[in-house]
């Protein structure tokens, strides 16, 4: 379903979503959102945003997490959208398969889920046209950046 939408009008649903877990572990969500329309489909970006958002919650759950969470044009015409959180980060050695269906970089077995999360996420990305890539240090920080062509609008 392609509609043009508010991306930073998606965002305050998807954060009104998660405000009772963002309370509860005492976390914390910074915007730094330019106006930012785009076209494609709602649903499938309100999927997007809250899985993102509710891994970094769920892979961290001591108080105090802090989350980051901008949009915005770059000067090539791009839209970028990064969420980066300061919790326990990504092993570099389950980095290149975190995308893929069913993989849990998490082997506690202490974080729910079923391993669809982010390919959910790949794939609704880039059927926008868009690509999603993620960096991390464990211990400091993990960033998920997604990138859409400038003729998104």
């Amino acid at each position: 379903k392609q509609e043009e939408f508010d991306f930073r009008q998606l965002t305050g649903d998807v954060l009104q979503r998660l405000e009772s877990t963002i309370t509860d572990q005492k976390a914390s969500v910074e915007l730094d959102m330019e106006p930012l329309q785009l076209m494609g489909d709602s649903f499938y970006w309100s999927q997007v945003l809250f899985n993102l958002l509710e891994n970094a919650l769920k892979n961290n759950p001591e108080p105090g997490l802090q989350v980051e969470l901008s949009a915005r044009v770059t000067a090539n015409g791009k839209r970028r959208v990064q969420v980066e959180d300061n919790g326990v980060g990504i092993d570099a050695a389950a980095l290149p398969f975190i995308f893929n269906r069913f993989y849990r970089a998490d082997t506690t077995g202490k974080v729910k889920g079923t391993g669809l999360g982010l390919a959910i996420v790949k794939h609704a990305v880039e059927a926008h046209g868009g690509s999603i890539t993620a960096e991390s240090s464990p211990g400091k920080r993990t960033t998920f950046i997604i990138s859409l062509p400038p003729d998104q609008k």
